[in-house]
């Protein structure tokens, strides 16, 4: 059903989009672009309204807390509309200090009247008044161990035993101080349209600030100033870890690379532009109607080699013969990306055992198709353990013909798995590992 256009204000786009994040488990980006595509607001009510819906939920778990001191209820028990206009509104009184307190309460009475919660409006006036009185701040007061950091951090009591199993105590505070903010922009630049110097004169021609990565060759921050459709194919937005992935594979012009798990091809963008467009890389993905997302990139950047094809990565391939080099970037829990998708935080995970079957079926299914002394790597975005390390070791177990292979991961020392977090490279938290496939005559 289409949004209505008349009378649609940003904060009402925000409180739908929350709710319907909440409801439906969507993705928080493709929720917010669809409400805003028919909303009619303007540049600045668009931008207002998506502050306050990423903001919320950034903070979700940590605003619930706060509500619920104020108004002696479950934010679960409330009726949709009046929690969606509560969290919205609580966003705006904790967080975003240009907004002034009193706009912020007396738009969200006003808002639930009009989406039929009236009879809530002195709840919600009260609530948010409660809120004012406390100064608008977190109480932690006692508080401790995993319960203070999830309400901290707002992020789920489950995936902070994760971070600390993986982690520690210490590096997951320090992730979670991190995973909190708006995160940076960084482009892969295309070698086969400008050297890193053309690119960053085009950028200042066009009022874009860029500044080159201290580590990552032809890796460019993006600071303000710019649309990804500004830049004519010279360079394709992906953050700095997933390049790191992508390099890590090591492909070289007229290779053969399999790319298992590739929508929407940012990775094997990056492995074609290192193999200069010469070879093949054949970029995978389970669904149909992601390939032209695969197409159209490799399009738009000249990249000719590169192949779409539909695959379950999971099942064996007969028309697949054999590469040089193998990328499974698997389908994870996604736990090292929270800071770009906040709602990955709050959803269910005390049930990823049938996730690590597909992962390790993924991994072990493309090992068939690697070349003798050909690599393969195998990637997630998570800080899971049981995603990462204990998939390799199995993997390894299990598998005699492959052994652990050392690579220089930009700064790191050499080895042959690594985990990234934000205050390594400034990415992504992600998981790589790389193995190389024995010859027969040393097995």
């Amino acid at each position: 059903m289409k949004e209505k256009k008349s009378c649609t204000t940003a904060r009402e786009i925000a409180v739908k989009a929350v709710i319907r994040v909440d409801r439906d488990g969507g993705y928080s980006n493709i929720v917010v672009e669809k409400l805003l595509r028919s909303s009619g607001l303007d540049s600045r009510d668009t931008a207002f309204a998506g502050a306050i819906v990423f903001g919320t939920l950034e903070r979700l778990i940590t605003i619930d807390y706060m509500l619920e001191l104020c108004s002696g209820r479950k934010v679960s028990q409330m009726q949709p509309e009046v929690a969606g206009i509560l969290r919205t509104a609580a966003c705006q009184i904790m967080y975003m200090d240009s907004v002034p307190e009193s706009a912020a309460v007396n738009e969200a009475v006003e808002l639930s009247r009009k989406m039929k919660a009236g009879k809530a409006s002195g709840f919600v006036n009260a609530v948010l008044r409660s809120l004012i009185r406390r100064g608008g701040k977190v109480d932690l007061s006692g508080l401790s161990g995993v319960e203070r950091l999830s309400v901290e951090y707002s992020c789920s009591r489950e995936a902070v035993k994760i971070y600390i199993n993986s982690l520690g105590e210490e590096k997951t505070r320090l992730f979670l101080e991190n995973s909190l903010g708006k995160p940076p922009v960084f482009a892969r630049v295309n070698p086969l349209k400008n050297s890193m110097a053309e690119f960053l004169q085009y950028c200042e021609n066009k009022g874009i600030t860029a500044v080159p990565h201290s580590c990552i060759p032809n890796c460019a921050e993006l600071r303000e100033g710019f649309h990804s459709s500004d830049f004519e194919g010279r360079m394709h937005i992906q953050d700095v870890s997933s390049q790191i992935c992508a390099l890590t594979v090591q492909a070289k012009p007229g290779m053969k690379v399999l790319d298992v798990c590739g929508a929407p091809g940012g990775k094997a963008f990056t492995i074609a532009e290192t193999m200069e467009n010469e070879g093949t890389v054949i970029s995978c993905d389970l669904h149909q109607n992601r390939l032209s997302l695969i197409r159209s990139g490799a399009e738009k950047l000249g990249l000719s080699c590169i192949e779409a094809m539909q695959n379950d990565a999971s099942r064996p391939n007969e028309k697949f013969g054999s590469y040089d080099r193998i990328l499974c970037d698997v389908p994870c829990s996604g736990l090292g990306v929270i800071r770009r998708k906040p709602e990955i935080k709050y959803k269910k995970l005390d049930s990823l055992e049938e996730l690590y079957r597909i992962q390790y079926k993924i991994l072990e299914t493309s090992s068939k198709y690697l070349k003798e002394d050909g690599l393969l790597v195998y990637s997630t975005c998570t800080l899971n353990k049981k995603e990462n390390d204990d998939i390799v070791e199995r993997f390894l177990w299990e598998n005699s013909e492959f052994e652990p292979y050392a690579v220089d991961f930009f700064g790191k020392e050499a080895c042959s798995s690594v985990t990234f977090l934000p205050e390594d490279m400034g990415g992504d938290g992600f998981f790589a590992a790389v193995f190389r496939r024995k010859r027969n005559d040393v097995r």
